[in-house]
C-alpha cells in the first residue's frame, strides 16, 4: 500500500471514529434520558427552588423552559441531534448554564485552562521520556544483571502505582505537614505572570508527574527494544567489523528510540486533557479541573464540548502518529488491508 493510500485510509477511519463517539456522546447524555421520558433540563432546576416564589409551580415551568431554551430540549429529538452535530463540528459548543462556570463561553473557558494544562503535562513529559531513554538503555546494557533487574522492577512497581493514593500522600506532606506548599493555589496563580510564584506552584506536581508515575511504559518499552536490537544482525555484524562498543550501544540505541517516540506521541494525545487528581488537590484551574468541575455540577453542555474538543485533538495527533509510523516502518503500511 503507497503512503498516499495508506494516509487516506487512515484519515477516513479516524473522521468515522470521530462521528460516532459523537454520536454517542449525545446519545448518552441527551438523547437517551428523552427517549425513555426523562427531560435533560430537571437536572438543572429542582422544584424546592421556587417554593418561595408566589406561584411555585409557574415559577417552576418557566425556569424549566428557559433550561430547554438553552440546551435545545424545545425541538424536536432529530433536530436537535442535527443541531448537536452542525455545533460541534463548526466548533460553536455553547454557553455554560449551570455551575462553576455558568455564563461563560465553553471555548473561553477551555482556552482560558490550556495554558496551565500545557505548563503542568509538557514538561513533566520531556523529562519523562529522556528518563526512560535513559534508564531503559541502562537496563538493556546490563539485561539480566541485578541492575536491569532493579530498574524492570522499579518501573513495573511505578506502573502499577495508584495515581490518586500518591498525589493525596505529597499533598498531605508538602501542603499540610511542611506547609512549603499553599494549601489552595487558585488565588495565587495571577494569569501565569509570576515565574517564580508559578515554579513554586508547578514544582511539586511536575517531580510527582515525572519521578513517581508517568514513565515506566515508555522505559519497558525502550528496554526491550533495545536489548532486542543489541541481539540483532546488523549489531552483530558491526561487532565483526571491529566496531568499539561505545558505538554499537550508540547504534542500537538510536534505533530503539523511535518505538519510544511513537508512544510519547501518543500519550501527548491524552496527557493534555489534564490531570484531574493534581489539578484539584494542587489547585490549578486546568483541562482535568474545569472536566472536575463540570461533572460534579452536571455541567451538560461542557461535558459534551469538551469531550468533543479533547476526542478531536487526540484523533488529529494520532493521526500525524499513524504518518509518522508509516514514514519510517514501512511495515506498518503492509499491515493495513
Amino acid at each position: 500500500m503507497s503512503l498516499l493510500s495508506y494516509a487516506l485510509k487512515r484519515l477516513a477511519e479516524r473522521i468515522i471514529l470521530l462521528v460516532v463517539f459523537t454520536i454517542f456522546m449525545w446519545f448518552l447524555v441527551l438523547g437517551f434520558e428523552q427517549i425513555i421520558g426523562i427531560n435533560p433540563a430537571t437536572v438543572f432546576v429542582s422544584p424546592g427552588e421556587f417554593l418561595h416564589a408566589k406561584n411555585p409551580l409557574l415559577a417552576y415551568h418557566i425556569a424549566l423552559h428557559e433550561v430547554e431554551k438553552d440546551l435545545g430540549l424545545n425541538y424536536p429529538l432529530y433536530s436537535q441531534f442535527v443541531i448537536y452535530l452542525e455545533h460541534m463540528f463548526t466548533l460553536n459548543l455553547g454557553t455554560c448554564i449551570a455551575g462553576h462556570f455558568a455564563g461563560e463561553s465553553i471555548s473561553k473557558i477551555l482556552i482560558d485552562g490550556f495554558p496551565y494544562t500545557a505548563l503542568l503535562t509538557i514538561p513533566p513529559l520531556v523529562f519523562q521520556t529522556i528518563l526512560a531513554i535513559y534508564l531503559g538503555s541502562i537496563a538493556a546494557i546490563k539485561k539480566n544483571t541485578k541492575t536491569d533487574t532493579f530498574i524492570s522492577n522499579y518501573m513495573i512497581i511505578q506502573y502499577n502505582i495508584p495515581v490518586f493514593a500518591i498525589t493525596i500522600i505529597f499533598w498531605v506532606i508538602f501542603a499540610v505537614i511542611y506547609k512549603v506548599y499553599p494549601l489552595s493555589d487558585l488565588p495565587y496563580l495571577s494569569h501565569l505572570n509570576n515565574i517564580l510564584l508559578d515554579l513554586k506552584i508547578f514544582s511539586i506536581p511536575w517531580i510527582i508527574q515525572t519521578l513517581v508515575y508517568g514513565f515506566p511504559t515508555r522505559g519497558i518499552l525502550m528496554r526491550n527494544s533495545m536489548a532486542e536490537n543489541l541481539e540483532s544482525d546488523f549489531i552483530r555484524y558491526e561487532r565483526l567489523a571491529g566496531l568499539r562498543e561505545k558505538i554499537l550501544r550508540t547504534d542500537a540505541r538510536r534505533v530503539s528510540i523511535i518505538p519510544v517516540v511513537v508512544r510519547t506521541a501518543i500519550d501527548v494525545a491524552f496527557v493534555l486533557s489534564g490531570d484531574l487528581f493534581i489539578e484539584e488537590y494542587f489547585g490549578i484551574p486546568g483541562w482535568g479541573y474545569i472536566l472536575y468541575q463540570s461533572a460534579i455540577s452536571d455541567e451538560i453542555v461542557l461535558i459534551l464540548g469538551s469531550t468533543f474538543l479533547l476526542t478531536l485533538y487526540a484523533l488529529i495527533l494520532l493521526y500525524f502518529v499513524d504518518i509518522f509510523e508509516a514514514i519510517i516502518d514501512p511495515r506498518a503500511r503492509k499491515s493495513v488491508k
